[in-house]
């Protein structure tokens, strides 16, 4: 089980090469305000384990490990998720913005995985492997001796208070993944169930991939949207004379507003456009058909 956590090196993922960069802060909102849709859902895997669990000792630490994700007494902070929280409006993302933003599909497929075996009393050893090993298993990577917070808290001169929620995870988490290997251990009593718990973990880490992939590309596919307006909206003023849309490109930039549509409707492009290159392409003969030359 140990092995198949440490096989899957996520930290590794493109995604915090870029995080590492002080640059790339539009970026680290986007991981802040899709992160949040797991932060949200924890306490409830935390719950289904507890209710389901049938092992007496391990029954009464996951109450624990819920007593603190609710409170954060224990760590002597808050409850876990106004810790994620603090962290996103040290971003300056407002409290509309974060609580309207939508996970997108391989958030929302990493949500929807481990609810399903949290809830079902038939595969509670696999959800504790899914929850406890492979998922609390995520705040124990490293990357050159650095832990995958520690790749935008150098860089984005965030304080020590606004990182609190991954300084805690990073401490408790040891503790909590000890005790999802030795819980999964106990409960597993044959081959089969051993097996299934191992593909929970390898599952568990793959989605995590994929959503580590859904910010990315969700990242890459904004960018240049917002990329090719920029470029285009002096050519574009040129070739209209429209008052509404000079209005709209008035600034040295594009619209503030525009760009945050783009960046909530683009989850919805993402889902029904699978060939980037073929939406690319269908973007600049768009901009042929308006006149705005290729991009």
């Amino acid at each position: 089980m140990e092995a198949a956590l440490a096989s899957h090196q996520n930290v590794n993922h493109s995604l915090f090469v870029e995080l590492s960069k002080s640059e790339q802060k539009d970026l680290l909102k986007l991981v802040a305000l899709q992160g949040y849709q797991l932060t949200k859902c924890f306490a409830i895997y935390i719950g289904g384990l507890y209710y389901h669990c049938p092992i007496a000792y391990y029954h009464k630490r996951l109450a624990v490990n819920l007593y603190e994700e609710e409170t954060g007494k224990l760590s002597g902070t808050a409850n876990h998720q106004v810790l994620m929280e603090r962290f996103i409006r040290a971003l300056n993302i407002s409290d509309f913005e974060r609580d309207s933003t939508i996970a997108l599909p391989a958030i929302q497929d990493l949500i929807n995985y481990r609810r399903r075996l949290v809830n079902n009393p038939s595969t509670f050893h696999m959800g504790a492997a899914a929850v406890m090993i492979a998922s609390k298993g995520q705040n124990l990577e490293r990357e050159g001796g650095k832990l995958r917070h520690d790749f935008f808290s150098d860089a984005y001169d965030l304080t020590s208070d606004d990182m609190i929620f991954f300084s805690v995870h990073a401490k408790e988490d040891i503790y909590h993944v000890k005790e999802g290997f030795d819980l999964v251990s106990e409960i597993c009593t044959d081959s089969k169930m051993q097996h299934d718990a191992l593909a929970a973990v390898h599952e568990t880490c793959k989605r995590f991939w994929r959503f580590y992939n859904g910010i990315y590309n969700e990242y890459q596919l904004t960018h240049t949207i917002t990329r090719n307006l920029t470029d285009n909206r002096k050519r574009f003023l040129k070739k209209r004379n429209n008052k509404e849309i000079h209005n709209l490109f008035s600034g040295d930039t594009v619209s503030e507003d525009l760009v945050s549509n783009v960046r909530s409707t683009s989850v919805h492009i993402q889902s029904s456009v699978n060939d980037f290159a073929t939406f690319h392409a269908a973007f600049r003969d768009l901009g042929k058909a308006w006149g705005m030359g290729s991009s």
